[in-house]
């Protein structure tokens, strides 16, 4: 793909829809955030509204964690103010 911001406004359309493909939605536009430099400051606020009690019993929790704490771990992540 010659333009790959041009999926951001698919990843966010993606986000609406809810449940695995919010997360994987997510994990698109942290793609994007990484290695084409995209400013996207609702990431992190979007990916805490996903933490729920109901993410426990899904069949891809495992996914999810793993995704949160690649989210979680990256340097990315704005300092508390």
């Amino acid at each position: 793909m010659s333009k790959p911001t041009l999926m951001i406004d698919f990843l966010t359309a993606a986000y609406e829809i809810g449940g695995a493909i919010s997360l994987l939605a997510l994990n698109g536009l942290f793609y994007l955030i990484h290695h084409h430099n995209l400013e996207y400051p609702d990431f992190y606020k979007k990916l805490y509204s996903l933490l729920e009690p109901s993410v426990l019993h899904v069949k891809y929790r495992a996914r999810f964690f793993h995704l949160l704490d690649l989210f979680l771990s990256s340097r990315s992540v704005p300092a508390p103010t």
